[in-house]
């Protein structure tokens, strides 16, 4: 797989094996076009799938709801007394997590380089379900280590974008 040079890792231009890259769209100002997520082919020689940063940070935080969420589920299905709702809130966790794990890996995107984005909505929305669900507040601790977090996973980003 080939990566276009400006904006690597959102677009991605997947081609059979020894053929060189085709250029990506241009609209007619010399920008990429601004699809959300645009798909096309070349003919039979290659395919080039664009996303824009803004629709990967929209799929990266629904991604973090649903994993946190079906943990939730799953935490609410360990502390049910009744077992039908025991068994309701582990089948509903489970398929939540399975949402998850396939909104994170359907789209065209290098996952290792959104990382710290990731790791930073995931903790904010598991910190916002503990406090709206469980009714845990975040101790001092927990929101200065999230500050580390938040740092970090800018400091990831930041040096992907390079």
């Amino acid at each position: 797989m080939a990566r276009f040079p400006l904006v690597e890792g959102v677009i991605s231009i997947r081609e059979p094996p020894g053929l060189q890259p085709a250029p990506a769209p241009l609209s007619a100002r010399g920008k990429l076009v601004p699809s959300d997520l645009f798909r096309f082919s070349l003919g039979t020689r290659a395919r080039i799938e664009v996303m824009t940063l803004r629709l990967a940070l929209v799929i990266l935080f629904v991604a973090a709801i649903l994993e946190a969420g079906g943990d939730a589920l799953v935490r609410s299905g360990l502390h049910a007394h009744a077992f039908a709702a025991r068994l309701f809130f582990f089948v509903l966790g489970g398929i939540v997590l399975f949402s998850y794990g396939y909104v994170v890996n359907t789209p065209p995107w290098d996952f290792g380089k959104l990382l710290g984005v990731y790791v930073v909505f995931f903790f904010v929305v598991s910190q916002a379900i503990n406090w709206g669900v469980f009714h845990q507040r975040p101790s001092g601790a927990i929101l200065l280590g999230g500050g580390f977090i938040v740092a970090g996973g800018a400091i990831i980003s930041f040096a992907s974008l390079r």
